[in-house]
């Protein structure tokens, strides 16, 4: 009987994995004792004081990280996420400088501009604080703002459809689902559908956001397609969505006129960021 129990000993060692098999040798010199291999073996869950514990399943008992595969995973049997794109942080809120006045003036401006019309046109030189200005709105504002920093490469419509439903997404996460699978689907998005998938989904939030466009003097020479895609969604947005247009020029848009004469844009110019003798 001690004959065939050393020698199940020896298959189990033989067996196990090279370190769990050198520890088991350890425990044999200083501990003959079968019951310490065995423990070694199959999971130690209580041992003296100074002693290795040793597990080979951990089971966590709260909710625990299980990595990116899963959450993909989770995405594709049905789960909501933020549309991917190559570079996150143009779609996420920049980090403000602190060594620069908070313009309380212009923020109060701004609020009233986004309660009572669909769009804000801020047209301003570099340095004068356009993007201060936007960072503090939106860190007070109540409601979701939906940030995109806008560059040269996104006068292509697709990729700026991409960066534009990423970046609703990241605070509004049910918006475009319609708009989101045209996009990952690889197929080109023509301006017409573009018009009609953006309206519908800006129609269909359940909560009033606003979206910030800042660098838009970067599609002044924007080609006709993104053109057309941009005023007709402009022209049909509905009332819990407002728009701003951020840029050092006037934004090239044939419906801004329009609705100007509507009462439906507000402007912030460069005169609107000199500052009061009350700033002062």
């Amino acid at each position: 009987g001690v004959t065939a129990g050393v020698n199940r000993d020896r298959v189990a060692e033989s067996e196990a994995p090279s370190g769990i098999a050198s520890l088991i040798r350890c425990y044999s010199d200083a501990n003959s004792s079968r019951s310490v291999k065995n423990r070694l073996l199959f999971g130690v869950t209580r041992v003296e004081p100074g002693r290795l514990s040793l597990r080979r399943e951990a089971k966590c008992s709260s909710p625990c990280y299980r990595g990116k595969m899963a959450e993909s995973l989770d995405t594709r049997r049905g789960g909501q996420s933020a549309l991917e794109v190559p570079y996150p942080s143009r779609v996420n809120l920049p980090v403000r400088r602190p060594a620069i006045v908070r313009r309380e003036r212009l923020i109060d401006h701004l609020s009233g501009s986004v309660q009572e019309c669909r769009v804000t046109l801020i047209n301003a030189p570099a340095g004068y604080g356009k993007t201060t200005l936007l960072i503090d709105f939106a860190q007070s504002w109540e409601h979701p703002v939906c940030w995109f920093s806008l560059d040269e490469r996104d006068a292509d419509l697709q990729v700026f459809l991409r960066y534009l439903v990423a970046s609703i997404r990241n605070q509004v996460p049910d918006f475009g689902c319609e708009l989101a699978k045209a996009i990952t689907s690889g197929k080109t998005i023509s301006a017409e559908q573009a018009i009609d998938l953006l309206a519908t989904a800006s129609q269909s939030a359940v909560v009033p956001f606003v979206v910030v466009l800042d660098d838009f003097h970067y599609l002044d020479e924007a080609p006709d397609d993104l053109r057309e895609a941009l005023e007709g969604w402009i022209y049909r947005l509905p009332e819990n969505c407002h728009v701003i247009l951020s840029g050092r020029t006037q934004p090239q848009l044939g419906v801004i006129p329009i609705m100007s004469v509507r009462q439906e844009v507000d402007r912030i110019t460069a005169s609107d960021f000199s500052f009061t003798c009350d700033e002062v």
